[in-house]
């Protein structure tokens, strides 16, 4: 029996957008799964994200800075520090619009949908290919050694956000589906604690998933807690609080794609809103 994943390949970011895919492989989705590679002394380490993994998992501490104390710009854009406009407290909210209407990420954004499709099977019968592959589950992350696997990846989101998180000096990448913005702290410290290898340590980051449910433009006239409320517990809250936490660190974050809300938006003859993508494959 053979499984087919349909897959976008982005030779740049070596990022993929998933359209449908079956299991890539048969991981538990509740225990921590290690698979050790005879072939290498490296492994692969599957977690949910949860806060009662705190007294099991490595975690580093998680602080937030007064806009007062922070002295460094630490998301980038094109090399550059990014800082939003719209407001001097640099909320969540003011951070996520002004990503999402920066020119050189909106072209990335509309690059990354144009890609042509590519097709990929794995056989069930082959341990080796099989090994290879990682799938995630919601509320799941991933650390991934690009020596141990090839792909890895996840599916089936709607308002659901993956975060991909990739070391730019060895490789080393992380990626989580994530379904709330009670999560991202915790889960965001996790997936760092496998990443950071010194202090000067720079990532590359890509944020895709999630719809448009109702229109940002009225977003930008409400306040945080109003969008909060107005959104509920979707894509709105989510996206904002993970830009928020990834602001919020001392780490440097390069902003490669961020393919939510409106970028990720298709809507019906009736104006029903749905995602373009609901899942995506890193090319480790």
């Amino acid at each position: 029996m053979r499984q087919t994943a349909h897959l976008h390949l982005s030779r740049e970011s070596q990022l993929t957008n998933l359209k449908q895919v079956g299991r890539i492989t048969t991981l538990a989705s509740i225990q921590e799964v290690d698979i050790l590679a005879p072939w290498v002394n490296a492994r692969v380490v599957v977690r949910p994200i949860d806060s009662e993994l705190q007294a099991t998992a490595t975690t580093i501490s998680l602080e937030y800075l007064r806009e007062s104390e922070k002295t460094q710009i630490m998301i980038f854009v094109d090399g550059l520090p990014f800082s939003p406009r719209y407001s001097s407290t640099s909320q969540g909210k003011d951070i996520l619009l002004a990503l999402l209407e920066n020119p050189i990420l909106v072209s990335a954004s509309n690059s990354f949908k144009a890609i042509p499709e590519r097709k990929f099977s794995v056989s069930e019968d082959s341990t080796l290919e099989r090994s290879k592959w990682v799938y995630i589950f919601q509320r799941e992350y991933a650390t991934v050694d690009p020596a141990v696997v090839e792909f890895v990846g996840t599916d089936e989101a709607t308002t659901c956000v993956g975060l991909v998180i990739r070391n730019r000096r060895n490789g080393m990448t992380s990626v989580a589906h994530m379904d709330s913005p009670k999560i991202v702290e915790m889960g965001l410290s996790q997936m760092l604690s496998q990443l950071v290898d010194g202090l000067d340590t720079e990532f590359d980051v890509h944020i895709i998933g999630g719809f448009e449910e109702v229109s940002l433009q009225h977003a930008k006239a409400s306040t945080e807690s109003e969008a909060q409320a107005e959104f509920g517990d979707h894509s709105f809250p989510l996206c904002t609080k993970i830009v928020q936490t990834l602001w919020a660190r001392e780490e440097k974050f390069h902003i490669r794609t961020i393919c939510v809300l409106g970028h990720n938006t298709r809507r019906d003859s009736n104006g029903n809103a749905y995602p373009l993508f609901n899942g995506f494959v890193v090319n480790s």
